[in-house]
């Protein structure tokens, strides 16, 4: 990647952007304890967060008074590290503005808990707000949460529980197979490459990413009918190692008949708008993002 093609407002940030190893499995519980310290975000004044547990998953849900609806979030993190924490600002934000209800789900990590095992805490949370939260209820997350979502909606799709209404997914990690594409390995991605692609999803599948075959619902991209899912919303940078996948998959919900917007930013990086906050784009990327849930969990006119 050539600073020449980052927004010029997201230079900077580019230039700090952390370059963890990833890849280096051995180095996890480090890398995992330096995240949980250094990764939380502060509150918005007004929203409270209560830790709870339901059906042995841990759950962190913001309330800001009486609540309209719901968002059940996944945070990201590679599916190997990451906490609810580190998402405080951007779901008390949602929280106090909407006024709805967010529940982020602690869900466990690979490669000490490999699929299905994050799959089925998300799949614990959904339950939890279907039997706790009035109002209508979406989905979401962020880079490996985002993919999580995407797939939870597919493991809902003909079962018991209620469809969401929407699934909002930020920069979200849909396919094994760019992992195992060596091809991409030589591009410079901020925030997370290549190698640390394969690693996280190797770790997650107990497989090499790009095997032949990998169960249900472990890859959101792998499943091959999207039809009768909810209305999308995929925001992505043009410079994010995600970004083909993320068209390749809002290309075939179209194609399947699912409401789906494409939100690609020029010049942008993985996750820019944490890196990025006061960044104008990043403002804009998060407006975009609250209009979608407003549309969808129509709390507004």
């Amino acid at each position: 990647m050539d600073r020449a093609q980052v927004h010029p407002e997201l230079r900077g940030a580019w230039a700090k952007a952390p370059k963890l190893p990833y890849h280096k499995l051995q180095r996890l519980p480090l890398m995992r304890r330096a995240s949980a310290a250094m990764g939380r975000t502060p509150l918005v004044e007004g929203v409270s967060a209560e830790d709870i547990e339901f059906e042995g998953v841990g759950l962190r849900v913001y309330r800001a008074g009486d609540s309209e609806g719901t968002l059940l979030w996944m945070h990201g993190g590679g599916l190997l590290l990451g906490t609810p924490e580190q998402d405080d600002a951007r779901c008390s934000a949602w929280a106090k503005a909407l006024a709805i209800g967010v529940v982020s789900v602690r869900y466990r990590h690979a490669p000490e808990h490999p699929f299905p095992a994050a799959s089925d805490d998300c799949l614990a949370g959904w339950r939890y707000v279907c039997e706790r939260h009035r109002g209508p209820a979406a989905v979401g997350g962020v880079s490996a949460g985002g993919g999580l979502a995407a797939a939870l909606c597919q493991r809902l799709r003909g079962g018991e529980l209620p469809m969401p209404r929407g699934q909002l997914l930020l920069w979200p990690m849909l396919d094994d197979r760019t992992a195992a594409d060596e091809r991409v390995d030589p591009a410079v991605h901020a925030v997370w490459n290549n190698r640390s692609n394969a690693a996280g999803w190797g770790a997650y599948l107990g497989c090499p990413p790009g095997a032949s075959d990998v169960p249900p619902f472990a890859v959101a991209a792998r499943c091959e009918d999207l039809r009768e899912l909810p209305p999308a919303w995929i925001g992505v940078g043009s410079l994010d190692l995600f970004a083909a996948e993320c068209r390749a998959y809002a290309k075939r919900l179209h194609e399947a008949g699912v409401p789906v917007t494409l939100d690609e930013v020029l010049g942008a990086f993985h996750d820019f708008t944490t890196l990025a906050p006061e960044a104008e784009v990043s403002r804009e990327s998060e407006a975009r993002q609250r209009a979608f849930l407003e549309r969808t969990l129509g709390l507004r006119a």
